[in-house]
């Protein structure tokens, strides 16, 4: 009798660590669907500016005044990208980084500035840093770039919309 009592305490014990780890297991998969994806990746098929030169034909490029380029300050992770001669009134800059990865086919970056606060509008000068890769939480995959580097800006103001866009190599990293 003492053997029956003792074999059915162990199959309760059994019983109660496998919905313990079960449990413990479904949680994991219902925090994982659900905690939102961070990045900062697109496609060349939805960003943005791809978009609004696909769909608008008639937005104008900029100037040869414009001139844009990318210097490297942490090697093969983080850039700052240097526009001079940004069109007067500008109240708004898009820009996009688009380029392969050994993971991805297209891969980048793509933000919008504004003016800083208490202007109207851009100075002639525009510069930002910008991280070649994911960060969440101060912690960066950086990206591993195997192609050209495509930059793409769009400048907004009173004059309405003006593109521009230019092919970098990535050896400048």
């Amino acid at each position: 009798m003492k053997f029956i009592f003792r074999m059915q305490k162990n199959k309760k014990i059994l019983i109660a660590i496998g919905l313990i780890v079960g449990a413990i297991v479904l949680v994991g998969v219902i925090i994982n669907l659900t905690r939102p994806k961070t990045s900062v990746s697109v496609t060349k098929k939805t960003s943005k500016l791809a978009e609004s030169q696909i769909d608008s034909e008639a937005i104008p490029t900029v100037g040869p005044e414009v001139q844009v380029k990318i210097v490297s300050i942490d090697p093969k992770k983080v850039v700052k990208l240097v526009v001079d001669g940004v069109p007067s009134n500008t109240t708004s800059l898009e820009y996009e980084f688009i380029y392969s990865t050994s993971e991805q086919d297209s891969e980048g970056v793509f933000s919008t500035a504004k003016p800083k606060e208490g202007l109207k509008s851009f100075p002639k000068s525009f510069e930002r840093e910008i991280t070649l890769g994911t960060c969440s939480r101060n912690v960066c995959r950086y990206h591993i770039i195997t192609s050209k580097i495509t930059v793409r800006l769009k400048f907004e103001g009173d004059y309405g919309s003006k593109l521009f866009q230019k092919d970098f190599d990535s050896s400048i990293l």
